[in-house]
């Protein structure tokens, strides 16, 4: 089974779709890719500040939630970080 883009597996969208790219998924793990460049969302002087560390996860715990609705059939949802 090839794997689909990213983009389809997290309700972000713009700026705020911070993965690039799904590398690896299945059950109970998923691998993604960001790249970071003088473009990047909250990229400045070359850096991206550990903080946006907790956004990236919860991108790739969106992402993995999606990539099982999708396996079962269902719909990608919207989801909330509630604490960090």
């Amino acid at each position: 089974m090839s794997l689909p883009a990213i983009h389809s597996l997290v309700p972000h969208s713009g700026a705020m779709s911070l993965l690039g790219r799904l590398l690896a998924a299945d059950a109970e793990t998923l691998a993604a890719e960001v790249a970071i460049d003088a473009g990047t969302m909250f990229c400045t002087d070359g850096a991206v500040g550990a903080w946006v560390g907790i956004e990236y996860m919860a991108q790739a715990v969106a992402a993995h939630a999606g990539y099982g609705a999708r396996l079962r059939g269902e719909p990608v949802r919207v989801g909330f970080l509630l604490g960090t």
